[in-house]
């Protein structure tokens, strides 16, 4: 594991393209290009503020607003929830 992807924890360790090594099962980091900016953090403070959402509900939010996501399908969230421009879709409702 890359010192970056220990720093970063979280799901940024298994979210990478596919290397070669002798298993097949090596991820490498992505580049940090394709990382969320550091806008998204007051991005994921405001929808706390204002939703009542937890901190890593907030984050994943908040990365598909930065991402220009416009339909977010979850169960964990309420169907039709509208955060700025995302709309929550619950597939099991």
């Amino acid at each position: 594991m890359s010192r970056l992807s220990a720093a970063v924890g979280g799901p940024w360790t298994t979210v990478g393209k596919r290397c070669g090594s002798t298993h097949g099962r090596r991820f490498d980091l992505v580049s940090s290009r394709d990382l969320p900016s550091m806008n998204m953090i007051p991005i994921s403070l405001g929808l706390t503020s204002r939703h009542s959402l937890s901190h890593w509900d907030s984050l994943l939010i908040a990365a598909c607003i930065e991402a220009k996501v416009d339909t977010l399908y979850s169960e964990d969230l309420g169907d039709g929830e509208q955060y700025d421009t995302l709309t929550v879709v619950n597939p099991f409702a």
